[in-house]
């Protein structure tokens, strides 16, 4: 008998692989939007393990379990449910609605969550070439009877699974003996809610580490402890009602939100001020909180990246 961890990709991808292939790339009007991904995905020749390929604070932690030999599977909006070991290019495509990577845009109606679903169900065909007689998840389930299961998603992700996951449950594949679901708070359907544990901010002091990190967090912890020789279930759930109880309440910041544009002032202001042309974003947002400011991390990152890629372009553009 095994654990399994089922985790998110990250946007954040490994400096090993030189080319983005990017779904913003993909024209709107295609017949076949996710054909059409598969042959730009299948044309690149610069292919590394997904585990090497994925970096950040979360994927850190991933990085820690595999080297624990625990099996890892791989939620991916541009490859579909995939192994660690499988090797991928450098791509960018996500589940996030406000995003022009978005595979949400391939699709017609309100609903976010029913858009990803449907590009998820024809992505996991396409990577199995059309001969799927399961969908992935069932798959994974029906190929390891014995195994456990640590499903560590944020809510975008676990709402793609969770069609699936539910089928699974009603079928008695998926139960509370040998499945452990990690994510943040959310409206999780009540057939799931028997082994869903929440990645509660309180734990953050204990676990160290963002937000952004929790759910991953609280699954390592939570895994390292285990061990295969008794009942998981119990084991898991005195885990973490004991990390609960010895967990103080988060504490609380009234901080100021900020535009793009007043993020852009303050790099701008720290970098003259400490005399450099640039600084890790991580060293930034936490000077920036400090002063009672609020950017949400991936959000800070990605202006970061703007900032500096701009600077980079006037600079050459000078030198011309």
């Amino acid at each position: 008998m095994k654990i399994h961890l089922i985790t998110n990709c990250t946007s954040s991808k490994s400096n090993k692989l030189k080319h983005d292939v990017k779904i913003k790339d993909i024209n709107e009007e295609s017949c076949s939007p996710t054909k059409s991904w598969f042959y730009k995905l299948q044309s690149q020749k610069d292919l590394v393990a997904a585990i090497d390929v994925y970096v950040g604070d979360h994927w850190s932690k991933v990085n820690e379990i595999y080297n624990l030999a625990f099996p890892v599977w791989v939620v991916s909006a541009g490859y579909g449910l995939i192994s660690a070991k499988k090797e991928i290019s450098s791509y960018n495509a996500t589940f996030n609605g406000n995003n022009e990577n978005s595979v949400s845009k391939f699709f017609s109606g309100e609903n976010l969550a029913e858009k990803n679903i449907s590009w998820w169900n024809e992505i996991n065909i396409k990577e199995t070439n059309g001969c799927q007689e399961y969908g992935p998840i069932e798959g994974l389930y029906k190929k390891h009877t014995s195994d456990l299961f640590f499903i560590v998603v944020p809510p975008n992700y676990l709402k793609v699974l969770e069609p699936e996951l539910q089928k699974l449950v009603s079928s008695g594949i998926v139960h509370k003996e040998n499945t452990f679901i990690f994510s943040s708070k959310q409206n999780l359907n009540p057939s799931l809610k028997n082994f869903y544990f929440q990645a509660k901010d309180n734990f953050c002091k204990h676990l160290g580490g963002s937000r952004i990190s929790l759910n991953i967090r609280l699954a390592n912890y939570i895994m390292k402890r285990l061990t295969l020789e008794r009942a998981v279930a119990p084991q898991v759930e005195n885990l973490y009602n004991e990390l609960l109880k010895n967990s103080p309440p988060a504490e609380k910041f009234n901080r100021k939100k900020m535009t793009d544009e007043d993020v852009f002032h303050f790099i701008t202001e720290e970098l003259e001020s400490s005399g450099i042309n640039k600084s890790s974003a991580s060293k930034l947002l936490r000077a920036l909180r400090s002063k009672g400011m609020a950017c949400e991390q991936k959000r800070f990152g990605k202006l970061y990246k703007e900032f500096i890629e701009a600077k980079f372009d006037q600079k050459f553009i000078g030198s011309i």
